[in-house]
């Protein structure tokens, strides 16, 4: 059963929901036509553009994203994308690649380690975790760039809190909370999610790039996923009143799959999600490929972590009047199912 919200949710008779982190699909607030920050200097997207011949000016892949989107978090997908080789000269703010370490493969036969479970029983853990990716990145535009996704990546889970209190009814009601940080030499973003019993919410996403910060709000709060477990599906859509950025999720829990974490085969829930976010008035537009739609393996038992995420994402904004597009393909693993390192936070 389905269930839309734009504006108000519309919830059907059964709606039980199952933690999910997507973090990266949702794209970052932007403006027009603004200064981009490059080290101490600044210089404006059309001057740099205007004269190929000095390198060391051209905005990054990251750079160029940042000032543009109207929703914070595709600055966190791209924050640190490389230069490829050949291309003209990286600036201080943007990162090299590094190689992700060596991951072994569970032997022919293995079994999940744990079984998925029907709900969230507990929370995620804090900690620090790192993924292994295999993907690729192109930008269309003013500058035309394309390359490999950064082979490895890390993402924190901070802030996490367990707490009940009544409902409109009066009655317990039980939410776990948390934040998803990702960090860039670019920009930091924190998005934040709330699970209930019967669902997991988008609370807000904020990205702090050289001091400044974008946010993005939705009202109501997006539901990303339902404990309903195989084949339930719902819809949901929010929009952000402060800058008019809207998303829509629609998607569904094709099926229980086994994923390999570094030669350790762990059970979850296949989710597959199609996602949109749109500011009609900033140009931009960041949409799944309607034929490879994103797929998130949630291991319930284990707080709703995504152990695997598979994202193909495609986005259009404005650079000074020009038209952009960047397409992101990923499929991004932890390498472990618990922190490499204790939260910061």
């Amino acid at each position: 059963m389905t269930s839309s919200r734009v504006g108000q949710r519309v919830r059907s008779a059964a709606r039980p929901a199952l933690l999910l982190m997507v973090a990266v699909t949702l794209p970052a607030c932007g403006h027009r036509a603004r200064l981009v920050p490059l080290g101490l200097k600044r210089f404006s997207l059309d001057i740099a553009f205007k004269d190929q011949r000095k390198a060391a000016q051209v905005p990054s892949i990251p750079q160029i994203v940042a000032v543009q989107q109207p929703v914070p978090t595709v600055t966190q997908l791209v924050g640190s994308l490389p230069r490829p080789s050949g291309a003209p000269t990286t600036t201080a703010n943007e990162s090299s690649v590094r190689a992700a370490p060596a991951c072994p493969t569970a032997p022919a036969g293995a079994l999940p380690h744990e079984p998925v479970s029907g709900i969230v029983g507990k929370p995620p853990a804090a900690g620090i975790y790192s993924l292994h990716n295999h993907g690729t990145f192109t930008l269309d535009g003013p500058l035309s760039l394309k390359g490999e996704f950064p082979p490895a990546t890390s993402m924190e889970i901070a802030n996490v809190k367990d707490f009940t209190t009544p409902d409109a009814t009066g009655q317990p009601a039980r939410t776990i909370s948390y934040d998803v940080i990702e960090r860039s030499p670019l920009s930091t973003t924190t998005t934040s999610y709330a699970s209930t019993a019967t669902e997991l919410d988008l609370v807000a996403t904020v990205t702090t790039t050289n001091g400044q910060s974008t946010s993005f709000h939705p009202t109501p709060p997006i539901t990303l996923m339902q404990y309903q477990g195989e084949g339930s599906s719902w819809k949901s859509a929010g929009i952000d009143p402060a800058t008019g950025t809207s998303m829509l999720v629609q998607g569904s829990i094709e099926k229980r799959e086994a994923v390999d974490v570094c030669g350790t085969l762990y059970e979850s829930y296949r989710v597959v999600s199609s996602e949109q976010v749109t500011n009609i008035a900033a140009g931009y537009d960041s949409r799944t490929n309607a034929d490879d739609p994103n797929v998130y393996n949630v291991a319930t038992q284990l707080g709703g972590l995504v152990i695997r995420k598979h994202v193909d994402t495609t986005t259009t904004f404005r650079v000074n009047g020009a038209q952009a597009t960047l397409v992101v393909i990923n499929t991004g693993t932890v390498d472990s199912v618990t922190p490499v390192r204790r939260s910061s936070s």
